[in-house]
């Protein structure tokens, strides 16, 4: 069977498909990610929109979520499925590299760096005697561990920090060990 040239227009289609299907999933991402906090009840300055930017899924028995996750000024509430913006989170302060939790339940804490990761009793646990809502010093590489208002379980690995936010990777449990 003989072999049909590809011409301009075939390849010129092919490439608007790719384009069309990368700007949906763009904005269909941005609109998730936008909208407003009418009821925040933390203290906490209330947000219009949040560009802490979160990428994962649920991927074993009692793990709400497991991903990559930014940290940034406006915040993240891991209570949100994905995290995203919420009334009681935990934001990033670039200026002197320190996370803070905003609830009256939040805590943040530094898991010791060698070992295996903490599992999810080991990081509730370790949050629970380490409490704190204030969390100086961060860098690449700390494996930290919160415990959100609702209760949740939270191990977050440290892989990169730039102007705008601490990035990591997040494994969120369900809220079973409260």
């Amino acid at each position: 069977m003989a072999r049909v040239p590809e011409g301009p227009w075939q390849k010129l289609g092919a490439a608007a498909a790719i384009i069309g299907v990368v700007l949906a999933a763009y904005f269909g991402f941005e609109a998730s990610k936008s909208g407003s906090q009418a009821n925040n009840h933390s203290g906490h300055p209330s947000k219009t929109s949040s560009s802490s930017t979160t990428t994962g899924t649920a991927t074993a028995p009692g793990v709400a979520f497991a991903g990559h996750v930014g940290i940034t000024f406006s915040g993240i509430d891991f209570d949100s499925n994905p995290p995203g913006p919420g009334p009681d989170d935990i934001n990033w302060q670039r200026y002197n590299y320190r996370l803070q939790g905003y609830g009256s339940s939040v805590i943040v804490s530094r898991y010791p760096s060698s070992g295996a990761l903490p599992t999810e009793a080991a990081c509730r646990s370790w949050a629970q005697t380490h409490n704190s809502q204030i969390l100086d010093g961060v860098n690449r590489g700390d494996r930290l561990c919160f415990i959100t208002q609702d209760g949740r379980t939270v191990r977050f690995i440290v892989t990169d920090i730039t102007d705008s936010a601490v990035e990591g990777q997040a494994t969120v449990w369900n809220d079973s060990n409260q």
